[in-house]
């Protein structure tokens, strides 16, 4: 039964290879792989893909932010990219998981070999409310140099209504 519930308010908002945007209910799930450091042209690719994003926020203003994934910049840095992913989270009233949840500040880049680990992989919601909890996962058996991120919501179900701009673009004359 959750399930059928679930699809009846889901939808695909947008998909491509650096973000994808899913709508569950009243809650738009921002899904991010930024560009890593030496990528040429990052800080342009970074400020495209924020302006981007928010276009989508602001389309879907009615609903709560949840904006995740591998951001490949560190959260103690001083890279330009940082600041444009603050200034997204302040322009769209975002906090920081880990800043909610303190005792998961951990490092989510973990590359034993060359003895580094960072925190580039992250939680930025506008859900301070409805989060239940937020773990970083580190499971026995992990095949990725990445550690798993978790998040619990409280959502409530909304119907979804068609959107018009996209059931026009997709008719055929």
């Amino acid at each position: 039964m959750i399930r059928n519930e679930l699809r009846c308010v889901t939808e695909t908002v947008h998909c491509d290879e650096r973000f994808v945007i899913v709508r569950v209910a009243n809650c738009l799930i921002i899904n991010v792989y930024m560009p890593c450091a030496g990528t040429c042209n990052r800080e342009l690719i970074c400020e495209e893909m924020l302006f981007n994003i928010s276009e989508f926020c602001e389309r879907f203003c009615d609903c709560h932010l949840v904006c995740a994934g591998d951001f490949n910049v560190n959260l103690d840095s001083s890279d330009v990219v940082l600041s444009l992913i603050c200034k997204f989270a302040v322009n769209h009233s975002l906090l920081h998981c880990d800043d909610l949840f303190p005792q998961q500040k951990k490092a989510t880049y973990v590359h034993n070999a060359l003895n580094h680990e960072s925190q580039i992989d992250f939680f930025l919601t506008s859900l301070t409310v409805f989060v239940n909890d937020f773990v970083v996962l580190d499971p026995d058996i992990n095949f990725s140099d990445h550690l798993r991120l978790a998040i619990t919501l409280s959502l409530h179900a909304v119907s979804i209504k068609p959107d018009p701009v996209k059931r026009r673009s997709t008719t055929r004359h």
